[in-house]
């Protein structure tokens, strides 16, 4: 088993001593820098009611959300406008339903929160007493801009205490990561988290918990979710349900990749834990394409490592591991960014991780920030996907059992490798585009044989034409000479050979174009039946590790 060490060290501090010089004199001390302690900021601020959760901006306006409110803020932090989503006296969808039987009232916790440019500039808010529903706070709608209490739209076609639709329930209150990508048609991706004793009660199945890994798009009339079919979500099997911990704790996008970081079981009957990242296609309509990993953060301390030969596993030979993810972000990197084979614009993911416990996913007091540039990351999926180094994951899937996804031997016969090769390997979300330049050609093929037909017949009317034409002068000749039965027989014998070799290359021609085009539909059919055979996978690496030096540590 190894692991992926990458030339970042911890930032360690290291004091040392210089030797004594000549005459036994010490080297003077430096003078310490003259700082002004005395020097005050001015920065601009913002309080909160309560607790600040989450925050995304738009058009250069701040939104926070905070239990039981929704924040809109101004660049220097002034307060605009706010929403109250609590606290709820019920937890039926978007406060329907009325006060609760005793009379109780419960606070709203922001869940999730994100914007979206498709249809309108709109926020989505998800409330952990709103029984998974999202509320959309339309921003602006081509009018004007709007403040985000003016226009709130409530994403359940059900209201009062009937529970919303499936695809409706979003989130859940243990805490859920929502990622939506804008292309043509948004796809809202969804990460809940699965807390023992928390989901998985029976009263929470009776209320209908939402799915533990869900893709779902936004009805045309705006006013609640739909899946794209039945395969568009996944859950823990049953037999894990109430009482294995999994905490989703960012997403982000890059590329053609949606991505999700989760805390979690490091193995199956394991009882200590680590992170995981998981990376989807976003192009998915279905969870077709899943693919997980490890992920940890490794610190190493080369003169510690020489002078320390004993200690607990996670600290041998100076080797710190940090297993639980705490918080992450995902960046470009900038001009003077010192990491060796990135260059200007690559993506990083920036992450923060602790040690936790012992069998506990609760971190303790030590934490390290490592530096993951994500080409590294898919490339590490590539290589493990061209090994056949995968197995299932037995949390989704009731089994462990290896699954292999190689896409060098699917693919050999066809001689697809030499032509898309690194671009296929890399991504295997570029199947798509693949087969669409297939249907592309087989287009072109269509018309191009179409555009033949065209110009054969037209030349074949042509040809006709002039043989009728000639045949005319010849006749109107033949008649003025007084030899009309010579004209007549040369004008049918001339006619008829016209027509004859007319219909001779028509049908030649005829037959080698449906012959092209039946050999070019059939390998279009072939091709795309093999990319639709090899572009289902769902595994984990559950037996790698992938670690990477930590940037610093406390």
């Amino acid at each position: 088993m190894k692991s992926l060490w990458l030339d970042a060290a911890c930032l360690v501090a290291v004091l040392w001593a210089a030797g004594p010089r000549a005459g036994a004199e010490c080297d003077p001390s430096p003078q310490p820098p003259k700082l002004n302690l005395s020097v005050t900021y001015d920065l601009p601020t913002f309080t909160a009611d309560s607790p600040i959760q989450n925050m995304v901006t738009l058009n250069g306006v701040i939104y926070v959300g905070a239990v039981n409110r929704i924040y809109a803020l101004s660049p220097n932090l002034t307060k605009l406008s706010e929403y109250r989503t609590g606290p709820r006296p019920d937890v039926a969808p978007c406060g329907g339903g009325g006060p609760a039987a005793n009379g109780s009232s419960v606070d709203n916790h922001n869940v999730a929160l994100l914007v979206e440019t498709i249809y309108d500039w709109g926020l989505f808010s998800c409330g952990s007493a709103d029984g998974g529903v999202c509320r959309r706070h339309v921003l602006d709608d081509g009018t004007r801009p709007k403040t985000v209490d003016e226009e709130v739209d409530c994403f359940s076609d059900r209201r009062g205490r009937a529970p919303p639709s499936d695809p409706n329930r979003v989130v859940r209150p243990s805490g859920a990561r929502v990622l939506n990508v804008e292309s043509n048609v948004i796809h809202f991706f969804a990460g809940n988290s699965e807390i023992p004793g928390v989901t998985g009660s029976a009263a929470a199945r009776a209320a209908g918990e939402p799915h533990t890994m869900s893709v779902r798009k936004m009805k045309t009339s705006q006013n609640g979710f739909t899946f794209f079919s039945h395969r568009s979500y996944i859950d823990l099997i049953p037999a894990l349900r109430g009482n294995y911990f999994l905490r989703y704790v960012y997403s982000f996008h890059s590329g053609p990749f949606t991505y999700f970081l989760t805390v979690q079981r490091a193995a199956r009957g394991s009882r200590a834990y680590h992170t995981r990242i998981v990376r989807m296609c976003s192009s998915d309509l279905q969870i077709r394409r899943y693919v997980e990993m490890p992920l940890q953060c490794i610190c190493t301390d080369k003169r510690r490592r020489r002078r320390r030969r004993s200690g607990s596993a996670s600290e041998q030979g100076g080797v710190r591991v940090f297993n639980v993810l705490q918080a992450a972000h995902l960046a470009k990197v900038g001009p003077n960014a010192n990491l060796r084979g990135v260059g200007e614009g690559d993506d990083v993911l920036f992450a923060a991780f602790a040690r936790s416990e012992p069998d506990s996913p609760e971190p303790t007091a030590r934490s390290a920030v490592c530096a993951f540039p994500l080409k590294y990351i898919n490339d590490l999926f590539r290589k493990y996907m061209q090994s056949c180094n995968t197995a299932e994951p037995y949390h989704f899937t009731g089994s462990s059992s290896k699954a292999c996804y190689n896409v060098v031997s699917l693919h050999a016969p066809l001689g697809l490798i030499p032509l898309w090769g690194s671009t296929w390997l890399q991504s295997g979300c570029s199947v798509g585009l693949i087969a669409v330049g297939l249907i592309a050609v087989g287009l072109i093929t269509v018309g191009l044989i179409t555009v033949g037909l065209i110009a054969v017949g037209v030349i074949t009317v042509g040809l006709i034409a002039v043989g009728v034409i000639t045949v005319g002068l010849i006749a109107v000749g033949l008649i003025a000479v007084g030899l009309i039965a010579v004209g007549l027989i040369t004008v049918g014998l001339i006619t008829v050979g016209l027509i004859t070799v007319g219909l001779i290359t028509v049908g030649l021609i005829t037959v080698g174009l449906i012959a092209v085009g039946v050999i070019a539909v059939g390998l279009i059919t072939l091709c795309i039946h093999r990319y639709s055979q090899s572009i289902s996978f769902f595994f984990s690496f559950s037996s790698r590790k992938v670690g990477l030096s930590s940037a610093t540590q406390s």
